[in-house]
């Protein structure tokens, strides 16, 4: 796992501090380290919700504290809905403050436009029209490097977009089925991946997509539901299994408790005006029962209501 101190920062701009260790996203890590040591101004790591976007972000950030000295600020934006408190946010986390003669925006520009420093903007996709803030930001302080995670890119001239992956769940080495294991004992100790339970647990790993947080949530079931009976629980509850994926830490974030708080998180902070959310509906659209749950059945709800969700690129 990577660490390190982060210097100057206020209780908004520290980096979080993981409490597992980073699985299976070394290939994500080295490809990422790649872009930052050449220096792309605006890096966005865009992904589906639950796939780890954050933690990516974050143990970037660690390994790069010795590269930038320690000039590494982390602003977390989920919170906010108004692109145009994305300044005041970044402000805060730099402990840059206006004054009578000067700008929030010039404030912050003038902090960093000779530092060597990198800028973590965490949870963008809902105030998407601030991107071209990031992109001024990146023109008035060209030793400035900016990683934005979000579920859609920026859109702006500088911006690299590197499109995160689900993990691999295909044999019982893959990264997906290594995080379900771990995480399984860490929650049950007496957990094991056996010949008698390793088809239960790749189907499982394959039916949240090989998400992170799809299957951290599935592993989090262990000490209460064997594999084979989560996996059954999921074929009777069909279209609703989403809902099974509700288990998570009470001390992480609403929105990463469960799939359905991802899935609803996400669609009422983007969703044009007008639409509904898939759960405050007084109508849910009911789909034909199903063995696997998969991100185009979310896909068709949100359809139907004729909301697009964001759209993916690919690298």
């Amino acid at each position: 796992m990577f660490t390190g101190v982060v210097g100057q920062t206020s209780s908004m701009g520290m980096l979080p501090s993981p409490r597992t260790e980073l699985i299976g996203r070394n290939d994500e890590l080295a490809a990422v380290n790649d872009l930052v040591a050449e220096r792309v101004p605006v890096i966005t790591i865009v992904g589906a919700g639950g796939a780890g976007k954050t933690r990516l972000a974050t143990a970037l950030a660690r390994h790069a504290v010795e590269t930038f000295s320690g000039q590494v600020w982390f602003v977390p934006l989920a919170g906010i809905i108004e692109p145009a408190v994305v300044p005041a946010a970044i402000a805060a986390a730099l402990q840059v403050r206006a004054s009578a003669d000067r700008s929030l925006d010039v404030a912050v520009c003038d902090f960093l436009r000779h530092r060597s420093s990198l800028l973590v903007l965490d949870n963008f996709e809902q105030i998407l029209d601030a991107a071209p803030f990031v992109g001024f930001l990146v023109e008035q302080c060209p030793l400035l490097t900016v990683i934005v995670t979000s579920r859609s890119p920026l859109r702006i001239a500088v911006e690299r977009v590197f499109d995160l992956p689900p993990l691999s769940v295909a044999t019982r080495n893959a990264a997906g089925v290594v995080l379900f294991c771990e995480r399984a004992k860490a929650v049950n100790p007496d957990f094991a991946l056996t010949p008698e339970n390793e088809k239960s647990v790749l189907e499982l790993c394959a039916r949240v997509d090989g998400l992170p947080l799809g299957i951290e949530l599935a592993a989090s079931r262990s000490p209460m539901l064997t594999p084979a009976e989560l996996l059954e629980r999921f074929d009777r509850a069909g279209s609703s299994a989403l809902r099974l994926l509700s288990n998570g830490s009470r001390d992480l974030p609403k929105r990463h408790r469960s799939i359905e708080d991802t899935i609803s998180w996400s669609f009422d902070l983007t969703r044009p005006s007008g639409c509904t959310s898939p759960r405050s509906s007084p109508r849910r659209p009911r789909a034909a029962p199903s063995r696997s749950v998969r991100r185009p059945n979310v896909s068709r709800v949100c359809a139907s209501r004729s909301c697009a969700l964001p759209t993916r690129i690919s690298r």
